[in-house]
């Protein structure tokens, strides 16, 4: 642009936006360090009366478009009222690369959505259809982003990025037009860019149990112009899909998409890892400032050219998936399955007998996470008044999220442990039949027992049927307070022992069935002197009886 009224030398850049035609793409040649133009060739100028447009501008001040185009087939923009240009069919002219711009990208933002020629001119919301004043748009847009302080002050303001589309109490369409492609420009973010988004990095199991599948994935993008590609690796059969309940997927998205990603779950361990790798292209757009190369004079007096070329960058991203453990359910029950008990010392190890978690039991079920694979479950200190179980439970956690135990489905592992029971039996020295009667005794070494584990006082009297105790592992007495009725009161103590596992020793040998005999004797009677007179007259009495008998039945 240019001004054909009272010229005068700006000290400010001058701007020639210069479309490329076509896309060129991140391997294309890069910009060159010089540009020419031949003011022979093709050479366009629109004279615009200033209030055809701009009503704040005199009606008499006409602004001059000039289109023209390099050597390399570029259209060119001047983008400054107050610079010339070398006249037409003037030759040649080179500008050199000089480095002298800022918001370069933001400025080719205008230009990719302006006008960019009758070549490739598709209208946009920025434009309104007709060339010549499509044209003026983007030029006008040009200057005010590069000279938003010029003597030109077409918005009544000197700033970048607060344009509103009004001015001087009128508005219309063009200054709005103008307004909203410069606004845009400021906020352009030039550099592409894609990012994966999604709220945890976990895979869960589908309500059919056939599947594991991702929370929701969504792409941030910036100037992706491509869909996305997704690219998965690291478990096979494992798909991307905007569908939760497919059964197959696919390899491309549109940037606006939401999607998933599913593996069966006989192809998912929990050592598997699935990588997701996402790639798109965005355009970013590279310029060059071109300096003319002539005399300083014609340096001052000559347009700076500025020639852009949009570059299809690709850009990616990647996380990765991994399945939730399984929760498992441990229930440490006693032998009747009745109540969970507390105290014992639980160990789960992996299938290389590697300790994975040890625990005591609390009296409530143990909920464990833990991969798939094969485990066993064992116990190492039983609880208080149980045996220690010997048993060693394997089971498998499998990828569905389900228990295998001995090829059956479980929900949950239940180790039972069997209660620590003594048996106390009173009974005669010669007989076999349980005493009744008697009061018996058991404490602990520091004779402060007093009940038994289940509650049970350790002071009772004996009946006709053995008595039960549950007592903890450790070393006891039992002794006899009174005697049954006829038999002498003992004052035989019985040393005990309960070991760990449940066994009851008695002189430090077995007993069977944990059995504890205490044995009386009976009272010994008195026998009086007339009593054995009488008893030794009446059997000898007897006995004469008896010899008289036979010796008369040998006479007759």
């Amino acid at each position: 642009m240019f001004k054909i009224m009272k010229k005068r030398i700006s000290l400010f850049m001058v701007l020639v936006v210069a479309f490329t035609l076509g896309v060129i793409n991140v391997n294309a040649e890069e910009l060159p360090d010089n540009i020419i133009i031949d003011t022979n060739d093709d050479y366009y100028q629109k004279t615009l009366w200033g209030n055809d447009y701009l009503p704040t501008i005199e009606s008499s001040r006409q602004l001059h478009s000039i289109r023209k185009k390099a050597t390399t087939g570029d259209i060119l923009y001047c983008a400054q009222e107050e610079q010339t240009m070398p006249l037409k069919n003037s030759g040649k002219h080179t500008w050199k690369y000089l480095k002298l711009a800022d918001n370069i990208n933001q400025l080719a933002f205008i230009w990719e959505n302006g006008y960019q020629g009758q070549t490739n001119y598709i209208a946009t919301d920025y434009l309104t259809g007709d060339p010549d004043t499509d044209y003026f748009i983007t030029g006008v847009a040009v200057w005010r982003y590069t000279q938003p302080s010029t003597s030109l002050d077409l918005f009544g303001k000197n700033q970048i990025g607060v344009f509103d589309g009004s001015y001087a109490g009128t508005s219309n369409d063009v200054s709005k037009k103008i307004a909203k492609l410069i606004n845009d420009a400021c906020s352009y973010e030039a550099e592409p860019s894609l990012s994966l988004k999604m709220s945890s990095s976990k895979l869960t199991l589908t309500s059919d149990k056939k599947y594991y599948i991702s929370s929701p994935i969504t792409f941030t993008t910036t100037n992706i112009d491509t869909n996305i590609n997704i690219t998965l690796s690291g478990v096979t059969k494992a798909f991307a899909t905007s569908d939760t309940t497919a059964t197959s997927g696919s390899i491309s998205f549109d940037k606006n998409s939401t999607i998933y990603i599913k593996v069966p779950v006989e192809n998912m361990t929990s050592n598997d890892k699935i990588t997701i790798k996402v790639q798109a292209n965005g355009t970013k757009y590279v310029s060059h400032i071109y300096k003319y190369d002539g005399t300083e004079e014609e340096q001052s007096k000559y347009q700076l050219i500025t020639r852009f070329i949009k570059k299809i960058i690709t850009k990616e991203d990647d996380t990765s998936l991994t399945i939730d453990k399984v929760n498992v359910v441990v229930s440490k029950q006693d032998i009747t399955g009745s109540k969970e008990v507390s105290g014992a010392v639980l160990i789960i190890k992996d299938k290389n007998n590697k300790e994975i978690l040890k625990w005591t039991s609390d009296g409530k079920e143990k909920n464990v996470s833990l991969d798939v694979g094969t485990y066993t479950l064992e116990e190492i200190l039983a609880p208080i008044g149980y045996k220690l179980s010997t048993e060693k439970i394997t089971f498998i956690v499998n990828a569905d999220g389900t228990i295998t135990i001995n090829n059956k489905i479980a929900n949950k592992i239940i180790m039972k442990n069997e209660p620590i029971y003594i048996y106390v039996s009173k009974k005669s020295i010669n007989g076999k039949t349980e005493l009744s009667g008697a009061t018996l005794k058991i404490t602990d070494k520091s004779s402060k027992l007093e009940k038994d584990l289940d509650g049970k006082n350790l002071i009772w009297k004996s009946s006709t049927k053995e008595e039960r105790f549950r007592l903890a592992p450790g070393e006891y007495v039992l002794t006899e307070i009174e005697s049954p009725k006829g038999y002498e009161l003992s004052d035989k103590t019985i040393e005990f022992t309960i070991t760990e596992d449940g066994r009851l020793l008695c002189n430090k040998q077995e007993t069977k069935d944990n059995l504890i005999v205490f044995k009386n004797t009976p009272e010994a009677e008195d026998v009086k002197t007339g009593s054995t007179v009488l008893y030794i007259t009446f059997m000898g009495i007897i006995a004469l009886g008896i010899v008289t008998y036979f010796v008369v039945k040998k006479i007759n």
